[in-house]
């Protein structure tokens, strides 16, 4: 199986994670040996095995001895909730490693890489970047700017109003924009509001069609921050 075959469908396996994979990336790799897929795996949620590990604990140390592991994001090569991913590669004799993105989390940046390579693991990179970038665009901005991704959301009237009567809450949009939202909302850390939207809807600010733990800021009219 040529890499980028096997990449496409580490991209697979990695969008399998989801919002549950919280503040870590969406990682997905596969296990190739004599040309043929003998594993593939993921993140599955936030504080739980990273794809390297997923994979690897689906064979038995024969076989993953001299396989290729092909995973969209660089290994980690620090002490986090999980030990470093590019030392059990190494221990599980992992001959070569296809990244498709080097990780740019100041933590790792080529660290995962630099070891794997200096234990004698073959290392390639760049194998369908643009696509493995697609899956975190957030955490990649994150780290590659050093500020926040910030999407603005509003439901407006053809006359350009967010609702029908001041003072008043309104519906103005539909269960399509609904679910559109709580898309949205899944996919954020944080939620920003206004002081009137808080008084008169009085928003939830949960993400109803995913179970996630959230925490709710509001700014008031002296800009002091209370959290619920």
């Amino acid at each position: 199986m040529i890499a980028t075959e096997a990449m496409r469908l580490a991209i697979a396996q990695a969008r399998l994670g989801g919002v549950a994979t919280y503040t870590n990336p969406q990682v997905g790799a596969v296990l190739v040996k004599d040309d043929r897929v003998i594993a593939v795996g993921y993140h599955h949620h936030f504080g739980g095995d990273h794809a390297e590990v997923d994979v690897l604990k689906q064979v038995s140390a024969a076989v993953a001895k001299g396989a290729t592991l092909i995973v969209t994001l660089e290994p980690c090569s620090h002490f986090g909730k999980t030990p470093p991913c590019c030392r059990r590669v190494v221990a599980a004799g992992i001959a070569k490693v296809v990244i498709g993105q080097l990780d740019p989390h100041p933590v790792v940046a080529g660290r995962g890489r630099d070891y794997l390579v200096a234990h004698g693991v073959i290392v390639e990179t760049g194998c369908l970047t643009a696509q493995v970038k697609a899956l975190n665009p957030h955490y990649n901005w994150f780290y590659t700017h050093q500020r926040p991704w910030i999407t603005l959301k509003a439901a407006l009237t053809l006359d350009g109003k967010v609702n029908a009567q001041a003072g008043q809450r309104s519906l103005i949009s539909n269960q399509a924009a609904y679910v559109d939202s709580q898309g949205l909302r899944s996919q954020s850390q944080a939620i920003l509001i206004g002081e009137r939207t808080l008084t008169t809807d009085d928003p939830a600010l949960t993400v109803r069609l995913q179970a996630l733990s959230q925490r709710i800021y509001c700014v008031d009219r002296a800009q002091r921050v209370m959290a619920f």
